[in-house]
């Protein structure tokens, strides 16, 4: 009964606001270990104790089997892992890689999945997220710019995850911390509708038509500075 609530737990995954600066080394390639001294920069996008999702620019070919091993840093804890690459995209030059662990101990994994909840809790309990001082200081306007709108409008950034609502869309119901295709839209994947990517290359109000639960909707994108769009929608 322990192993199969732990096998449960290790799929739970949490989307990070504040993305994570950890390393990568290739350890081997179609089980040929090999001495690549190369240590890989990558951003750790979402975490469980089984993977992550993580963004890097070197262009790794998926069917060598490439085996890396991960360090990162955690609610604390410093990790190292060894992980596979089960899939891979590629945008505008960044490619974006899912990982899965490999032979990773109990306690590490059990102590992820503490750090996991311990972020989980603070994003529903207290209804924020958990941003740092900087950056807390660049969106400071953008909030104030969202309040006044009267359609739900919401903050997001790169990777689609909600960082501020205004009152309208709380009354509604949303997620801090979580993507807006799920906690708005109820898609476990990015809208059909969604724009954000050319937003992001706009210096224009972009918008789509869309349908959010069986309505239609008028939807904008607003992408701002520091990797942040103003998201809103209007009823047709």
């Amino acid at each position: 009964m322990e192993t199969q609530n732990l096998e449960k737990r290790k799929q739970f995954r949490v989307n990070l606001v504040q993305t994570i600066v950890g390393t990568a080394k290739i350890i081997s390639a179609n089980n040929t270990k090999l001495d690549f001294k190369k240590i890989i920069n990558i951003l750790i996008l979402d975490l469980s104790a089984g993977g992550m999702r993580t963004e890097m620019k070197l262009n790794l070919p998926i069917e060598l089997n490439f085996v890396l091993r991960i360090a990162f840093k955690f609610e604390n804890v410093i990790y190292e892992v060894l992980a596979i690459i089960v899939r891979k995209t590629e945008k505008q030059g960044i490619y974006e890689y899912g990982l899965k662990f490999l032979e990773t101990p109990r306690d590490v994994e059990k102590s992820i999945i503490y750090g996991l909840n311990q972020v989980k809790i603070r994003q529903v309990k207290h209804g924020k997220v958990n941003l740092d001082p900087q950056k807390k200081r660049d969106i400071k306007s953008f909030i104030k710019i969202i309040g006044s709108y009267t359609e739900p409008t919401y903050l997001i950034n790169n990777q689609r995850l909600i960082i501020a609502a205004n009152g309208t869309a709380r009354e509604e119901g949303v997620t801090l911390g979580e993507r807006c295709h799920l906690s708005i839209c109820a898609n476990r994947t990015i809208c059909s509708h969604c724009k954000l990517d050319d937003a992001k290359m706009s210096d224009e109000l972009v918008n789509n038509e869309g349908m959010i639960k069986g309505k239609k909707y008028n939807i904008f994108w607003l992408y701002l500075e520091e990797g942040f769009t103003i998201h809103y929608f209007k009823r047709r």
